[in-house]
């Protein structure tokens, strides 16, 4: 009996200690070659080799997983260091003699891997270079531990990298097909604020692209955008970013935001800066301060032919001033005179909510359901898209100081941003004139101070800032 209870302790201390490895290994703080080290001390071979191939498949993505015919760069130093080993242990004359007289490689693919030593970066396909490894009998992994590529694989599925890019891409980016065949899309950031596109820049350095597209100026939008690594892209699809209108396909968060409290907060600050904002007005003689953000979801699919038209012809024409072809939820309702529709139409935009927005207000009730109590969320305005489709716009209002106190001292938004910025101003204001009745020498004051901040990203702040960030 002792010794079945000793047995069985081993094998849980064995468990326990994968487990933890495992997690190191998520985390990125040991290497696959590391584990492999560690793991040999207490499992088999052949358990190792099953525990590899399991990480694999749900942790790694490897240079060959992606498409064959994906054109990958490699750093041709490390080609020739294979070279020169081959032909000192088969005592070659030169690189040409190894592999056509030695290695019996066909004079075509000879010719094909001479000419990747012609430059420091060569381009070749997966395949081919799968191929290369098969004639020199190399494990493509070792091109791995040997960084032989301008992104730094495998790369790990589970990384919190990715779920801070993901935020990102589901807030300010798009991911579309490229042309309708597998594994073909395109993936940008766009945004103003160029601060914004160093953060998403550094995550992915940090995720191993070592020369990442730097932010093009778009005139006509007046913003800046950035096309996101091929690779990197596909990793984005394969880890839940859906391509298409994040209005229609409706994303979820990822799940880990809901238990990492890192990964949470990067989440609120990304998400207050890319789709939130923060504002000052007087109301009643009372300075009053909100932060607010919003997200939208399509509704088109949940209406008749005869709903949708009814809705059109209630929202501002194309034509209207501000060329917005949308009304506030309240509004709309008031203008419908049918009883059956107004019944419908409150039913579904009560319903009907962005899986993003609602798990958003979940966390902050959750997490701090002392503080957010009451309801802060609503549906505020309804769209009419150059399309024809219909959105609905949800959004949060938060004005109760101890609801500010959690959003601004717990989360805010991301440092050294145009909004981060301006909330710091705006709080100099509140701090001053907040929680009390003004005065009319005191009203005029703080509408100059209110009007002297920006609404949108001061153009020359922009320049400041992209020439700080990403020119020498």
């Amino acid at each position: 009996m002792g010794q079945y209870k000793l047995s069985q302790r081993i094998k849980v201390d064995k468990l326990r200690r994968r487990e933890q490895l495992e997690k190191l290994l998520i985390q990125q703080k040991l290497t696959p070659l590391q584990l492999l080290n560690k793991l040999s001390k207490d499992q088999t071979d052949k358990e190792i080799q099953k525990l590899l191939q399991k990480l694999d498949e749900t942790i790694f993505y490897h240079w060959y997983n992606e498409p064959p015919r994906t054109m990958i760069e490699i750093k041709t130093k490390v080609i020739r260091k294979y070279l020169d080993q081959l032909k000192n242990k088969l005592k070659a004359k030169e690189y040409y003699d190894l592999l056509r007289n030695k290695l019996k490689i066909p004079k075509a693919k000879v010719n094909a891997y001479l000419n990747w030593l012609k430059k420091p970066i060569a381009k070749t396909s997966v395949s081919s270079l799968l191929k290369f490894c098969e004639h020199l009998k190399i494990n493509p992994r070792q091109l791995e531990e040997d960084n032989a590529f301008t992104i730094r694989f495998p790369i790990n599925l589970k990384s919190p990298l990715l779920v801070k890019l993901k935020t990102h891409i589901l807030n300010e980016g798009s991911l579309s097909l490229r042309w309708e065949t597998i594994d073909r899309y395109k993936c940008k950031y766009v945004n103003k604020n160029p601060v914004l596109h160093w953060y998403v820049i550094k995550l992915l350095k940090e995720l191993g692209v070592e020369n990442p597209n730097l932010p093009r100026y778009r005139q006509s939008e007046d913003d800046y955008e950035i096309n996101i690594n091929a690779t990197i892209t596909r990793i984005l699809r394969k880890i839940g970013v859906e391509p298409g209108h994040k209005t229609i396909t409706n994303p979820s968060l990822d799940p880990r935001i809901f238990t990492d409290p890192e990964l949470r907060k990067y989440h609120f600050q990304a998400t207050l800066t890319e789709e939130g904002s923060s504002s000052l007005r007087i109301k009643d003689g009372k300075l009053i301060m909100r932060i607010t953000w919003g997200r939208s979801i399509d509704i088109t699919d949940k209406l008749t032919p005869q709903q949708i038209k009814t809705i059109k012809q209630l929202v501002p024409p194309p034509s209207s001033p501000n060329k917005r072809r949308e009304i506030a939820v309240g509004k709309l309702l008031d203008k419908i005179q049918n009883p059956n529709l107004l019944e419908y139409l409150t039913d579904l935009i009560e319903t009907q909510q962005p899986n993003l927005f609602k798990s958003e207000i979940f966390l902050l009730s959750h997490f701090h359901g002392d503080v957010f109590k009451e309801k802060f969320s609503y549906p505020a305005r309804i769209n009419v898209s150059k399309e024809d489709r219909i959105t609905l716009l949800w959004q949060t209002y938060i004005e109760k100081p101890s609801m500010l106190n959690i959003i601004i001292n717990e989360y805010g938004f991301l440092p050294g941003t145009w909004k981060a910025e301006r909330l710091r101003r705006q709080l100099e204001i509140y701090r001053k004139y907040g929680n009390r009745k003004l005065n009319r020498k005191e009203v005029t004051e703080v509408e100059k101070l209110i009007d002297s901040i920006p609404d949108t990203v001061p153009k020359e702040w922009m320049m400041k800032k992209y020439h700080e960030f990403f020119e020498e």
